[in-house]
């Protein structure tokens, strides 16, 4: 072999191997102009003008050069969101950035937006039938809805989310939430007496007599 065929072999293997690995030169500058503009969008739109992958970006990363406080979780959020990053190049930032469980847990809320797509299949069931969402907590170590209805709709509320529990379970699973249950109950904290339906992963509700229940 050639000299010559064998420098361009070695280009071509460093070049492999760079593209797997991520650059974490390039990705500096990407993480650093979404710093300097405040925006998830900005840094990834640059990210994308200047050819910069997400592999240099989770390397810059892991190269020690960012300090756990470089980016909060809503920041990372914004700017992984953007960068259509996956779930596992999100949990490499995170560990590289040294996160805490709660921060963790923040970002993957947010990436995942989790709360929002539950609270759209809720509305496909039950839409129109209940006045709030006294709490709405849709985490991946847990979940705690607790849903007021309108005016004599409780049982109609109780019974369209049992008749979809199916759909609901396959929601949970697919996030990797934790198991859930489906209460009918009334209130008996402070006056008491008002109806609430309640899905949650704790054993039980609080401050709340449970009428009905059933696995989702």
């Amino acid at each position: 072999m050639k000299i010559s065929e064998f420098r361009k072999l070695i280009r071509e293997e460093v070049r492999k191997v760079i593209n797997e690995v991520g650059d974490p030169t390039k990705g500096y500058e990407a993480i650093d102009h979404a710093i300097d503009s405040d925006s998830g969008k900005s840094g990834a739109k640059y990210a994308k003008q200047k050819g910069i992958s997400n592999s240099d970006i989770v390397a810059s990363f892991q190269s020690g050069e960012w300090k756990a406080n470089s980016f909060n979780p809503i920041e990372l959020a914004d700017f992984a969101t953007n960068l259509k990053m996956s779930q596992a190049e999100i949990d490499t930032v995170a560990s590289a950035l040294k996160y805490t469980p709660n921060q963790i847990e923040k970002l993957k809320s947010i990436t995942n937006n989790l709360t929002g797509q539950m609270s759209e299949l809720l509305d496909q069931f039950i839409g129109g039938t209940y006045e709030q969402f006294d709490e709405f907590k849709v985490q991946s170590s847990l979940v705690s809805i607790v849903i007021s209805p309108q005016k004599n709709t409780a049982s109609k509320i109780y019974d369209a989310l049992e008749k979809n529990k199916n759909k609901l379970s396959s929601f949970l699973r697919a996030n990797q939430l934790p198991n859930c249950k489906l209460f009918s109950a009334i209130e008996t904290y402070g006056l008491g007496g008002a109806p609430k339906i309640i899905i949650t992963s704790k054993p039980k509700p609080t401050a709340a007599k449970v009428q009905k229940v059933v696995q989702i």
